[in-house]
């Protein structure tokens, strides 16, 4: 289904860490969005196979409203695909 921050917890924005990906399959191809649909990218990765989990890291941390539009997102199986957002 399809997340973000100011919907599903009730802040507009958080301070965040790390994201991390775990995929499902070869190909699961992940995208998180800065606010909306048309927002940046905060993260764009396509992975190789299920092993090849992917994090993208914010030193200090950083102010966002991570969005993600399950459309958007290409899933072996959705249900084993995993994403850890890490707040500070």
């Amino acid at each position: 289904a399809d997340w973000d921050a100011p919907t599903d917890l009730g802040m507009d924005k958080i301070k965040v860490r790390s994201i991390e990906f775990l995929p499902s399959a070869a190909n699961d191809h992940f995208i998180i969005r800065e606010g909306s649909l048309t927002g940046p990218s905060i993260m764009d990765v396509t992975c190789s196979d299920a092993m090849d989990n992917r994090r993208v890291y914010f030193d200090e941390g950083l102010w966002m409203t991570p969005y993600i539009d399950i459309s958007e997102c290409t899933l072996g199986t959705a249900a084993n695909a995993k994403v850890t957002i890490t707040v500070v």
